[in-house]
């Protein structure tokens, strides 16, 4: 076995994970430096095949959402014009399996099953692993769904995880905030409703927002035309 970061080491300048409703973080978000936060999760060369396979698509995925930053705030201070629009790709499927790596990652050896048809507490089941490997993909409603808060970011950098844990003591997902964006990752195949509660990723209340299945497209105006979008590509 070999340490394995729990998040991506190369996903942040400055790496802190936040996470809250695990056992040890049960109402307040813990911040730990991802540097100093690891553990025996793979042999070698599956941790080298991830890093290099999933790692690097959740890292691209960090840089197509900073730079959609900088067009925003550099076009933002220009008078508007009918702009020259700027298109960022982002591999969806990609991003889907680095966010199953990392969830596993944050909640193996705990006290939850991860994903219903997990057989052994604090162990994913065969399924999600297949899916982090990029073997299968999630069936019907399941995978990375976004938010409809997308558009009114808090932008910072760091990696907040809320878990989805059930009545049952089964980890069936989790909510993520990356650099302020805000996605939600379910394991099972019923999805979620098109509108639902979620915790506040920046200690608020509880918040009604739409789920966007699957993630698309983000298209952002700045005045009265479009600027720039984010584009989620599916294909593989």
């Amino acid at each position: 076995m070999s340490k394995e970061h729990i998040i991506s080491a190369g996903m942040f300048p400055n790496p802190i994970l936040c996470v809250k409703g695990l056992s040890w973080c049960p109402n307040d978000f813990k911040e730990i430096p991802v540097a100093s936060f690891t553990k025996r999760i793979l042999c070698e060369r599956h941790n080298e095949f991830l890093g290099r396979k999933i790692d690097r698509a959740g890292i691209a995925a960090m840089t197509a959402f900073r730079d959609e930053v900088l067009i925003n705030n550099a076009r933002t201070a220009m008078k508007p014009i009918r702009w020259t629009i700027k298109e960022f790709r982002i591999d969806g499927r990609g991003l889907e399996r680095w966010c199953v790596k990392t969830l596993i990652n944050v909640t193996a050896e705990g006290e939850y099953r991860i994903g219903r048809d997990s057989e052994v507490i604090g162990q994913p089941s065969a399924r999600l692993v297949r899916i982090a490997f990029g073997q299968e993909n999630f069936r019907s409603r399941a995978g990375l769904y976004g938010l409809g808060a997308l558009g009114n970011l808090k932008i910072k950098d760091g990696f907040r995880v809320i878990p989805y844990i059930d009545k049952d003591e089964t980890l069936l997902g989790g909510l993520f905030g990356i650099h302020g964006y805000r996605f939600l990752l379910f394991f099972e195949e019923e999805g979620v409703n098109r509108t639902m509660s979620v915790p506040d990723l920046d200690d608020g209340p509880d918040y009604e927002t739409q789920t966007l299945y699957p993630l698309l497209a983000v298209n952002f105006k700045i005045g009265k035309y479009l600027s720039h979008r984010l584009k989620f590509d599916y294909r593989h």
